[in-house]
């Protein structure tokens, strides 16, 4: 269900209203339909605050957040379940929570939550990814088919044998050895059953079973590889990690991004760097 909490306006804001509700923010332009800012984010807003015209600040259950209305960002700043908030004449954040009052002498150092849209920006697609894979590891289903395909017109062509035999015989009259006839044959078959049913079409369905176990395999591993290296991706945009959590999170993505290659010969690195020249 749908509760609105608070409703705000400033003066920097004159002609929009914000709702904030048990799922999120809402804002009107100019008298016009409600919209969600930040859909993916379902906090409920308990207070509302504007700094300048840019950043809204947000007291919700999750905690406080800094919304900046520019750049369509959300930044955690932490103090889980914020009721009230304000700026005193020194412009310092003053938040009320559960567990007390607080003053917040620095903004803006938390985690940042960026949209999908963000993450996947300069990225190849997962289903771009896949396809490769399967290419470069030669177990598309195509492959199966084609094989299906080759063996249907397979029991239309015949089985050919070429003979050839050559006598040597021996004449004792005039005591020497001489070489002929030549036979030559050629013979035509057809199996008639093959095309009903043909014996090499077990063999096709055990390559592919095994086939299909592979490829969901590989499938698996770079659909969680791709899934991780977004999340590192998210992770690297905080602010608050300290020296060496970011150093570790680095050297997680690059060999996401070597495993990610060797599944698709390299693929995945140079269709990156086609991506970041556009």
């Amino acid at each position: 269900l749908f509760y609105p909490f608070v409703i705000y306006t400033d003066k920097f804001h004159k002609k929009e209203i914000f709702l904030g509700t048990n799922q999120g923010i809402f804002f009107l332009y100019e008298n016009k339909k409600f919209r969600k800012f930040s859909p993916q984010y379902n906090f409920s807003v308990r207070c509302i605050k504007a700094k300048n015209k840019n950043n809204l600040y947000l007291a919700t259950n999750k905690g406080i957040f800094k919304v900046n209305l520019s750049k369509n960002t959300t930044t955690y700043l932490g103090l889980k379940d914020a009721y009230w908030l304000a700026f005193n004449h020194s412009g310092e954040l003053i938040v009320a929570t559960a567990k007390g009052l607080f003053l917040k002498k620095e903004e803006g150092r938390g985690n940042s939550l960026v949209s999908l849209g963000a993450l996947l920006r300069n990225e190849p697609s997962i289903r771009e990814i896949q396809k490769q894979a399967l290419l470069y590891n030669d177990i598309s289903p195509q492959k199966i088919n084609s094989w299906k395909k080759r063996l249907r017109w397979r029991a239309l062509f015949p089985t050919i044998s070429l003979d050839y035999n050559k006598t040597i015989n021996y004449d004792s009259g005039s005591d020497r050895f001489y070489v002929g006839p030549h036979d030559w044959g050629v013979s035509i078959s057809w199996d008639v059953g093959d095309l009903i049913w043909n014996t090499y079409e077990k063999d096709i369905d055990v390559r592919s079973r095994l086939t299909t176990q592979l490829r969901i395999n590989i499938l698996d591993d770079v659909n969680s590889l791709y899934y991780e290296r977004l999340r590192i991706k998210k992770d690297l945009m905080r602010n608050d990690l300290s020296a060496e959590e970011r150093l570790k999170k680095e050297l997680r993505l690059k060999e996401i991004t070597a495993s990610l290659d060797a599944y698709t010969g390299g693929y995945f690195s140079c269709r990156l760097n086609e991506l970041k020249k556009k």
